[in-house]
């Protein structure tokens, strides 16, 4: 192998991984991952997946980890679980939710809601030798609700530093401003 293959090796992995991110976003552009219908049929099909290899992930999480067959099920069940709560909760996670505005737009008759919707792409990694849910539970909560939760949208500003301070954690879980609890 020479020093020019190891050079152009990197560089063709990360290209394929831009291909896909450009496709993964296009389709995300189309706005298909914002209805209803699809992030129900996505939730179904993490579902099917999991039922149908039931049996292979808990023998392998067997043979990996040498767990105590309760653990084995957990493993599987607990995602099992996760996706058909989104599921239940899914409309309710999706409706707009009102927000507190400033005391002069609010007398002068505006409002503010907060359409809880997809960002964007997102990508979730978990361990190729690890606990299921580890990666099932992110794939369930960014299908279902990522980003248009409460909570994950604090998590997203506190992550890109957009926190002023000016609301308690308490305020902005819930979506509001301190001058509304005084």
């Amino acid at each position: 192998m020479t020093s020019a293959t190891l050079t152009r090796k990197p560089e063709k992995v990360a290209n394929q991984f831009q291909e896909i991110f450009d496709r993964q976003k296009a389709y995300f552009d189309s706005d298909a991952t914002k209805t209803y219908e699809w992030r129900i049929d996505q939730l179904t099909r993490l579902e099917n997946l999991l039922n149908e290899n039931r049996e292979s992930l808990q023998e392998a999480m067997s043979s990996d980890f040498k767990t105590a067959s309760q653990e084995k099920v957990f493993e599987v069940d607990a995602p099992l679980g996760t996706a058909a709560f989104a599921k239940a909760d899914l409309k309710e996670w999706m409706k707009p939710i009102d927000v507190v505005v400033p005391k002069a737009l609010a007398a002068s008759g505006h409002t503010a809601k907060v359409y809880r919707e997809p960002y964007g792409v997102t990508l979730v990694i978990g361990p190729f030798n690890g606990p299921l849910t580890l990666l099932f539970d992110p794939a369930v909560n960014v299908i279902g609700r990522e980003y248009g939760s409460p909570q994950a949208a604090v998590r997203l500003h506190l992550l890109h530093g957009q926190h002023t301070g000016r609301q308690s954690d308490h305020a902005c879980r819930r979506g509001e401003s301190d001058a509304a609890h005084s």
